[in-house]
């Protein structure tokens, strides 16, 4: 990865990253929620390794 892509990244101020980033995509959107579902409770219960994305 481009170190100076990383730093921008890591330094940008959250309302500076609708500049780096596209819109999500509204498939992306239409699933999006509020907690967690029966199935990915128990997924991640199995899982070894999950990454967690939260929005605003």
């Amino acid at each position: 990865m481009d170190a100076s892509l990383t730093r921008d990244v890591l330094d940008a101020a959250p309302a500076d990253l609708g500049t780096l980033y596209a819109p999500p995509d509204p498939r992306i959107l239409k699933n999006v929620k509020p907690e967690l579902t029966p199935f990915h409770a128990e997924y991640l219960k199995l899982a070894t390794f999950f990454v967690l994305a939260t929005g605003r």
